[in-house]
C-alpha cells in the first residue's frame, strides 16, 4: 500500500508537472475512494503543506525529522542542501527513526537512518557473497 507521503509527493509533482490543481484533487480523491483509503486524506494533505505546494512556498526547503529540532539546526541542515536558511519548514515525520530528510526544489537528500540501514544491507549483501 502506498504511504501517505508517497502519494502526496506524486500529486505536487502532477501539480508542478502543470495539471490544474483541482484536477489532482479530483483525481486523488477518486483514488482513494476507490482503494478504501479515504483515511489517508489527512496525513496526504500534512505532507502537501510541508512539501511547500502551497502559493508562494515554491522555494521553500522541507527538513523532516523525527523529532523536534531548533531552527538554528534546520537552517544548518537547510544549507548543506543549497537553501536559505530563511525558506526552511521544519517538518516532523513519526515513520522516520532517526536522521533527516532534505526537500528542496526538485533534490531530495535522504540522510534517515532507515535509508543508512537499507545502503548497509545492500552493502553487506553485496561483499558477503563476493567472499564465498
Amino acid at each position: 500500500m502506498l504511504r501517505s507521503r508517497t502519494i502526496a509527493e506524486r500529486l505536487a509533482r502532477m501539480v508542478r508537472d502543470g495539471v490544474a490543481p483541482a484536477k489532482v484533487a479530483d483525481e486523488a480523491a477518486s483514488y482513494l475512494k476507490e482503494r478504501d483509503l479515504e483515511y489517508l486524506l489527512p496525513n496526504v494533505i500534512e505532507y502537501l503543506e510541508g512539501l511547500g505546494v502551497r502559493d508562494g512556498q515554491e522555494n521553500a526547503c522541507v527538513v523532516e525529522t523525527a523529532r523536534e529540532v531548533s531552527n538554528e539546526l534546520a537552517g544548518n541542515i537547510a544549507k548543506s542542501a543549497g537553501a536559505d536558511k530563511s525558506d526552511v519548514v521544519k517538518k516532523i515525520d513519526p515513520e522516520l527513526l532517526g536522521g533527516y530528510v532534505i526537500r528542496h526544489k526538485n533534490r531530495i537528500v535522504d540522510a534517515s537512518l532507515k535509508n543508512q540501514l537499507n545502503q548497509l544491507h545492500k552493502h553487506l549483501l553485496t561483499n558477503i557473497s563476493s567472499y564465498e
